[in-house]
């Protein structure tokens, strides 16, 4: 996979350790991804309490998988942010968070802007050699242009939640660099 695609799973991975964490002020939670959430439908997997579930994808959850945090990546663009380097990259990241109460959304996305730091690891999440990187090996940092914050879902959002396809729904956003 390419550096694109390592920088998506990298922030997936940094929203499941921050999630994963047991520090008192949100309870720990087991992180699930989209094939649980498809065994789950098919009544061939439950879920360990406390948990949330955790996609990539655009895929829509069950009540029963709440709550639930898709991660969109939105276009990551080149930037060469320095003579000689072209390999940097700028983007933003929407992480959708949906529950079944307002609070719940609330808390998750407190304590995910909470959560990030001023930066977060990029790692190769290839199984081998990549650019000179191990598997699994540090590539860069990421780091953040803006602070989290929440917005609205906007109005595609609003006309489901009116319609009770989606009660509770909060966008978390965040703009990012990295130096390659």
């Amino acid at each position: 996979m390419l550096v694109d695609r390592c920088i998506v799973l990298s922030i997936r991975d940094e929203v499941q350790r921050l999630l994963e964490l047991d520090i008192g002020e949100l309870r720990k939670f087991n992180v699930y991804g989209d094939t649980e959430m498809r065994q789950m439908k098919a009544s061939q997997f439950t879920p360990t309490a406390p948990y949330c579930f955790l996609v990539l994808s655009k895929v829509e959850p069950a009540r029963t998988q709440l709550p639930f945090i898709a991660i969109d990546a939105l276009p990551i663009r080149k930037n060469p942010m320095e003579m000689g380097n072209r390999a940097g990259r700028i983007g933003t990241v929407d992480l959708n968070i949906l529950g079944k109460t307002e609070g719940e959304v609330w808390d998750l996305a407190s304590y995910l802007a909470d959560g990030f730091g001023a930066r977060f690891e990029i790692t190769n999440q290839n199984e081998q050699t990549y650019r000179g990187y191990a598997a699994h090996e540090r590539m860069a940092l990421a780091e953040l242009m803006t602070e989290p914050m929440m917005v609205s879902p906007g109005p595609v959002a609003e006309a489901l939640i009116l319609e009770g396809t989606m009660h509770h729904w909060q966008i978390l956003t965040f703009s990012y660099q990295v130096l390659l």
